[in-house]
């Protein structure tokens, strides 16, 4: 069974964030990611494994990462990491 989570955030740019993923019974995973001034930032899917389902060694996670390739494939991620925002204008006073 997959189970699709989608969380929305805002969060202060113009420099990096640590995001961790926790849920049990899912291995955690955390990713750094830069958030530019007046961006959106979209990232591809996060694959969690089930605790005890990979042995954590480097074909483990080369499987993980197919995996979220496969994912952010499937949903139409292709290399697209973020998309820019036009910045609001700015009122004379």
């Amino acid at each position: 069974m997959q189970y699709v989570f989608r969380f929305d955030m805002l969060v202060n740019g113009g420099g990096a964030v640590t995001l961790q993923f926790l849920r049990n019974p899912f291995q955690p995973k955390t990713r750094a990611v830069f958030v530019p001034w007046n961006q959106i930032v979209v990232l591809p899917p996060i694959v969690l494994p089930l605790v005890g389902e990979d042995a954590g060694g480097p074909a483990s996670a080369s499987a993980s990462a197919a995996a979220e390739a496969a994912a952010a494939a499937a949903l139409g991620f292709g290399k697209l990491q973020s998309s820019a925002v036009a910045p609001r204008a700015l009122s004379a006073l």
